[in-house]
């Protein structure tokens, strides 16, 4: 896949409900952008980054942001939405690109960065965009740590009035690194999201009963993943 400078690489923008995190169940169009500088085990969208397994001269297409921006807001206009939320892949590495995209965007709409908290977004972009939804991956990711966790981005996100987080918890195990990390790097719990790792309805539904008494003992927020419950491992809901 051959890139322009100004170009960002789309693997698919549709309508849905947003499935997690602090803007669950309301109408929003999502922006699937490729590539990723993680790999995550049990990640359900692999088809945007994984070159391993899939090609992304197929997978992504190169996009510039007026056109992108007007596909954003006619689809907006259909289904009556009001908030775009940027996903991945790891948007993040495309920061300096996105600026012009999100400005194109009609100001009465939110903007929702979704990312995985490795990569400081720009100043600009971080002016431009209503929310960072921040997603440390944790050692059942099977990242390294040291690649996984990088402090300089993570102190950046935890200091910013637009970030909130949202971890994927699979285990006791990795719900002690979630509370490791709020005192690490200062992350206030009101402002964490908690949800069962698992790309099944009948893995997720295994993990929620617990989860759900976690999160109420820790003074977390909980969040289903609203799109596998009702439709599996689907791909564009």
């Amino acid at each position: 896949m051959n890139l322009r400078s100004t170009e960002l690489p789309v693997s698919e923008v549709f309508p849905t409900l947003q499935g997690e995190g602090p803007s669950i169940g309301q109408p929003a169009i999502f922006v699937r952008l490729g590539l990723c500088n993680l790999n995550c085990t049990w990640c359900d969208t692999k088809y945007s980054w994984d070159t391993s397994r899939f090609d992304m001269d197929v997978e992504l297409t190169p996009r510039h942001p007026g056109g992108l921006a007007t596909e954003i807001v006619l689809r907006c206009a259909q289904s009556k939405a009001r908030l775009v939320i940027i996903t991945g892949g790891e948007p993040l590495l495309w920061a300096k690109r996105l600026v012009p995209l999100v400005r194109l965007l009609p100001k009465d709409y939110r903007v929702e960065i979704e990312t995985n908290g490795t990569l400081k977004p720009t100043a600009d972009l971080h002016s431009a965009v209503s929310r960072f939804v921040v997603s440390p991956k944790l050692s059942g990711s099977g990242n390294p740590t040291e690649k996984a966790l990088v402090p300089d981005a993570l102190l950046y996100f935890a200091s910013s009035l637009k970030s909130v987080f949202k971890f994927v918890v699979g285990s006791p195990e990795e719900l002690n690194e979630v509370l490791h990390l709020l005192v690490r790097f200062n992350i206030c719990r009101s402002n964490v999201w908690v949800m069962p790792e698992g790309a099944t309805t009948e893995a997720q539904m295994q993990k929620l009963p617990w989860l759900f008494e976690e999160a109420q003992k820790h003074a977390f927020n909980l969040s289903p993943r609203l799109q596998t419950l009702a439709f599996g491992n689907k791909r564009g809901v």
